[in-house]
């Protein structure tokens, strides 16, 4: 039964909406809007369909209800996209082989217009809009629906120019509107252009190996950037210059060290007949001694932190020089040998001023600071006279880093305060000390070395000149055994220490090894008694005082030099 309210129509005692499609509402099949108020209530019914009616109206009249679904806006532009392809695809077939140069100019192109319509996306799509109005003028549509088109066909560009720039790489071959990929396009879960561009820019090695070595290095001295940089070199020479960093995996450096470094000649800069070969012809023509597995690692390893630096410069993704290293059988320990009582006693008496020519008080000292300090050997040859202190009544080595002397120190664990061995102060080391320190200030000048005699080289620090003369002294009235070298005091020190000696942390905090802590890096008068009395048991089995041919000084005039050392007062924090 009708009621007398429009649109309202009663069916089995419920209430119904009803009323015909407005024009620009009605389809094939859709003459009618039939809605259920759920009601057998006539006077909420008549509520309710007002309601309704009203609403209705509303969307009439605003245009609201013509308006297009996003579904047919697409399916307006698959058929442009679809246009756009095949036509690219068409010039792309015409063009047959196409050059590398072309290839990237149509990619740069590509990339170019794609980030040209994100602008214009980003700008509130002008250009856009004028299109959407030429594609819509034959289109019954309102404002709303003239602005989604804007956005969709700058959205559907964005993804043309994309297929495009995959196209020309040879990545995509679509001629045709393909869904998933515009969804992906739509989603906005895609690169843009920029970073695109950035993806496909090619860093080569040649590039990165020289923007390595102009980085700031602060640890490197000239030594380890020579070698850095013979490292860095080699391997440039291998794969070219012009390399892409992100073509180089692991396979490739492991064929490298296995083909190249493994069979390099050891010394190779000092053959003549070498010098104007190539890397592989030199691996070719050289049958004799070939680089240590040592050296092939410490080469791998300075090719490691530059690829290191490559990925924190976001160069590449991944290092593929993380497992380069050869694994040995050898312990640490057993790269040098430690000395035996044998060899020391032989060493000392030899290097005393009555045995040896040209004899000097260095060539003495360095090596008895060595064995009851140690000390390395840079660390020794470096001191200035106001290292050696007094340290509220315990004398001391102060080992430090200081620039304005060209002394450096290995690592942030070197730096240490090392109270001197009551055996070095008995020989009367406080002695030339006070001397040296009384030529100082009798000529005025400003070298402050402890060893006048050994001069600094940027390269090599003050070490190297000493270190070669104390390797022939080794060779010619020692021992033949190359792994005893001037290193061997330290191992002996750290060995015959702790024999002695269960706590490893004072032993590390008197020879600079490992990381001691916040604790360990503040010294007072009470931890120097400790780490002097780890001193005192040192015991290398036999009597140095008997092989140098020297008496004792006694006590009292130990005391007095100590007395006459600058004095360092409270905790030292070093």
């Amino acid at each position: 039964m009708d009621v007398s309210v429009k649109n309202l129509v009663s069916r089995n005692g419920k209430y119904y909406f009803r009323c015909r499609c407005p024009a620009g509402m009605r389809g094939d099949d859709m003459r009618e809007i039939k809605i259920s108020l759920k009601t057998s209530d006539l006077k909420k019914a008549v509520s309710v369909c007002k309601l309704i009616t009203g609403k209705l109206n509303h969307l009439i009249e605003s245009g609201a209800a013509n308006t297009m679904t996003l579904d047919e806006i697409r399916r307006i532009l698959a058929g442009y996209i679809s246009q756009d392809l095949e036509e690219h695809a068409r010039q792309m077939a015409d063009y047959r082989p196409i050059c590398p140069d072309t290839r990237r100019e149509g990619m740069r192109r590509a990339l170019n217009a794609m980030q040209y319509y994100e602008r214009d996306r980003d700008a509130g799509f002008p250009e856009g809009r004028s299109v959407a109005e030429g594609i819509l003028q034959n289109i019954p549509h309102t404002p709303s629906d003239l602005n989604f088109m804007a956005q969709e066909w700058t959205m559907a560009q964005i993804f043309l120019m994309r297929m495009q720039h995959d196209r020309i790489a040879g990545k995509r071959f679509l001629t045709e509107y393909n869904q998933a990929i515009y969804d992906e396009i739509m989603s906005g879960n895609y690169r843009s252009a920029d970073e695109i561009r950035q993806a496909e820019t090619v860093h080569t090695l040649g590039e990165l190996v020289e923007q390595y070595l102009a980085a700031p290095h602060p640890t490197w001295g000239m030594s380890m950037r020579e070698a850095v940089q013979n490292a860095l070199t080699t391997m440039t020479e291998y794969f070219g210059a012009d390399t892409d960093i992100k073509s180089l995996k692991l396979p490739n450096l492991t064929s490298f060290r296995d083909n190249v470094l493994m069979k390099l000649p050891a010394r190779r800069k000092i053959y003549p007949g070498l010098r104007n070969c190539s890397l592989l012809e030199q691996v070719e023509a050289w049958d004799g001694e070939t680089l240590s597995i040592t050296t092939v690692n410490l080469m791998t390893a300075r090719i490691a932190s530059f690829f290191i630096w490559c990925f924190d410069n976001e160069y590449i993704d991944r290092s593929p020089a993380a497992k380069l290293k050869i694994k040995t059988n050898d312990a640490p320990s057993e790269k040098r040998s430690t000395f035996t009582p044998e060899d020391l006693k032989t060493i000392f008496t030899e290097l005393r001023e009555d045995r040896l020519n040209a004899w000097k008080p260095h060539k003495l000292w360095i090596p008895l600071i060595a064995l009851f300090s140690g000390a390395r050997q840079n660390e020794i040859c470096q001191l200035q006279i106001h290292n050696i202190l007094n340290v509220e009544g315990i004398p001391c080595f102060n080992i430090i880093g200081e620039p304005e002397y060209n002394t450096r120190l290995k690592n942030v664990n070197s730096k240490r305060l090392v109270p001197i061995h009551p055996v070095l102060l008995q020989l009367g080391f406080l002695d030339y000390v006070l001397k040296r320190r009384k030529n100082i200030r009798g000529n005025g000048s400003g070298d402050k070395r402890l060893w006048q005699t050994l001069n600094y080289s940027e390269k090599y620090g003050y070490g190297h000149g000493y270190e070669k003369s104390f390797g022939n002294f080794l060779r010619a009235y020692v021992t033949k055994d190359k792994k005893k070298v001037f290193h061997s005091f330290r191992h002996s020190f750290d060995s015959y220490l702790s024999n002695k000696e269960p706590n490893a942390f004072l032993i590390q905090s008197l020879d600079g090894h490992g990381k001691r802590g916040e604790l360990a890096s503040r010294y007072s008068k009470a931890f120097l008694s400790d780490m002097l009395a780890t001193l005192c048991k040192l015991d290398y089995g036999f009597d140095i005082f008997d092989v140098l041919g020297k008496t004792p000084l006694p006590d009292e005039a130990i005391q007095k030099q100590i007395d006459e050392l600058p004095r360092l007062t409270g905790i030292i924090t070093i």
